[in-house]
């Protein structure tokens, strides 16, 4: 076999592996993608490219680039939820492939293996299945650098251009990139591919000129609606402001939840910084510091730290993919049935330990007998593990020992950081207790809208058609749920003389007016409250996503009269 026949070979096989990781990406990020309702911040976006979709007068927030590539979705197909999220889910399955691009400077094995993690990371999933730009700025500044560094101009501007309409997430990620830019400024000739400087003035112009194009033609709708570009720069002026605001969730609790989703991979991020700077090696640098300042940056901004996490895990995962690759490739077993035994017994007993643990977490009173058998019997096995593990050593090979230990330990975790993967794609039995980019879950949405429309079919014949009055609530999620009924107004207040079939107000306001209504109070929304949650709640939270919750109430006003027509 020739060698050319031999490396095309290796090439197919490589691509074959991408495209399996683009089909689980895909996966996760579309998987009943529809079916969890739009929270507060996702309807709100989706209530204005619905309005343009429409051609209505809409004032613009800082999300150019979602909102008019979702309003052109809504004018060809529906005004649902899927299509509402649509455009994150693609882009973000689509960011699993920009590892090729920068296979020259990690290395084609750990470029396979940053892909696997891009598709599978908890925080990467969540913002890809919100209906919010994050995602549009996240993957247009990765393609952006990728295709500069190979001299790809055209390209490298419509990944700015994408950047540019993901709007107020694009700003705390820049910012972050260009300070360890700045920081590394010794060094970074060593981590970025030096430029042709006979050719760069020509690039830059066509990379400018992509940009703008990209930018005019998808923040404008193709220029039917110019007004929505202004939106480009109303999006810095709102992530400034987001320094100003009060502290959704406290920073402590938005580090902790990121910590403990993220764990495995955090490990081994830490263990490949050790390792780089131990090397001296610059790309290990500049992923640190970008590391350090990405995570300060997102989790101390008062109103946006949850909404931001997810740029963390960028440099994050390249440097637990550089530390996978160099296990797996330099690390010769000696003796691999030691190793295999090992793998076993570490699996076998961290199972049985984790089983006592999570039966004591979950346990809210235990009498004296059996909390000490629980604890006993979490402790035990790890005594056990410890004592086989180092005969092992002594008896056989440490370094078999060593190796099995250690993917036996990454097994047991990446099980667990998998689990938050899938719970992340709204797989999980409880969806309404995940982490969620912009506030609660209507959990009561299906109830609300059934009832709605069964008193429409009774009195108009239609599903749509009677008329509802939304007093002193302002919910966008309420709104965009009930964004197809033809008769639907907005009071800042109850007004008496109302005559609405049906209202909907706060839990406080009682009806009192010309006409008589029975009320029943809903469940609107739920959220999990992070900020209150003790040591216990998290670890309640980590194992079975239970938690202390936020609730939003609202009462579901009808006319008497609706009840005796028929």
């Amino acid at each position: 076999m020739s060698i050319e026949t031999m490396q095309s070979r290796k090439v197919s096989l490589e691509y074959a592996v991408y495209a399996f990781i683009l089909v689980a990406a895909l996966a996760f990020r579309f998987l009943a993608l529809g079916m969890t309702p739009l929270n507060n911040d996702e309807a709100h976006l989706a209530i204005e490219a619905l309005n343009v979709s429409r051609g209505n007068e809409v004032s613009i927030s800082g999300q150019p680039g979602y909102v008019s590539l979702t309003s052109i979705l809504f004018s060809i197909f529906s005004e649902s939820n899927f299509f509402a999220r649509f455009w994150p889910a693609l882009i973000g399955s689509l960011l699993v492939l920009l590892p090729v691009l920068f296979r020259d400077q990690v290395g084609k094995n750990t470029a396979l293996i940053l892909s696997l993690l891009l598709a599978f990371d908890p925080f990467l999933i969540t913002i890809s299945r919100s209906a919010n730009g994050g995602i549009f700025a996240l993957t247009g500044v990765m393609a952006g650098i990728g295709f500069w560094r190979i001299k790809k101009p055209v390209l490298a501007g419509i990944g700015f251009g994408l950047a540019l309409l993901g709007g107020v997430d694009l700003w705390g990620g820049l910012i972050a990139v260009g300070l360890a830019y700045l920081a590394t400024y010794k060094i970074r000739k060593q981590v970025l591919v030096e430029e042709n400087k006979e050719n760069e003035k020509k690039q830059v112009r066509v990379a400018i000129v992509s940009l703008l194009i990209t930018l005019i033609a998808l923040a404008t709708v193709f220029l039917t609606r110019p007004a929505i570009i202004s939106a480009v720069g109303s999006s810095l002026v709102e992530y400034i402001q987001s320094w100003g605001a009060a502290f959704t969730i406290p920073f402590t609790s938005a580090a902790f939840l990121w910590l403990l989703i993220e764990i495995p991979v955090v490990g081994l991020g830490i263990w490949g910084l050790l390792r780089g700077i131990k090397r001296i090696d610059p790309k290990v640098g500049f992923l640190g510091i970008w590391w350090g300042i990405q995570f300060v940056l997102s989790a101390m901004n008062p109103a946006r730290n949850l909404a931001e996490l997810f740029w963390v895990s960028i440099p994050m995962l390249v440097l637990a993919s550089m530390v996978v690759e160099d296990f797996f490739s330099q690390q010769k077993s000696e003796n691999r049935w030691v190793s295999l035994a090992e793998i076993v017994l570490v699996v076998a007993l961290c199972v049985f330990s984790l089983m006592n643990f999570t039966a004591l977490v979950n346990s809210n009173s235990l009498d004296a007998e059996t909390m000490r058998n629980r604890i006993i019997g979490t402790l035990l096995p790890l005594v056990l593990l410890s004592i086989v593990t180092l005969l092992f050593a002594w008896g056989w090979s440490p370094n078999s020992t060593r190796r099995g230990l250690i993917v036996g330990l990454g097994l047991m975790l990446f099980v667990g950081w998998f689990g938050s993967s899938w719970k992340a794609a709204d797989l999980g039995p409880r969806p309404e207790f995940e982490f969620k980019f912009g506030g609660e879950t209507p959990v009561g949405s299906e109830t609300l809208l059934t009832s709605i429309s069964d008193l429409s079919r009774w009195t108009t014949s239609q599903a749509n058609r009677i008329d509802i009055q939304i007093a002193g609530l302002d919910i966008d999620s309420l709104s965009w749920a009930l964004r197809n009924f033809e008769n639907l107004k907005f009071e800042t207040e109850f007004n008496p003389n109302s005559t609405s079939s049906i209202i909907l107000t706060p839990v406080e306001i009682e009806i009192q007016g010309a006409s008589a209504y029975r009320g029943q109070k809903v469940l609107w929304s739920v959220r999990p409250d992070f900020a209150e949650m003790t040591l216990q709640d998290w670890m309640k939270w980590g194992f079975y996503r239970t938690a202390p919750q936020k609730e939003t109430e609202l009462v579901f006003w009808a006319k008497n009269t609706l009840f005796f027509e028929n």
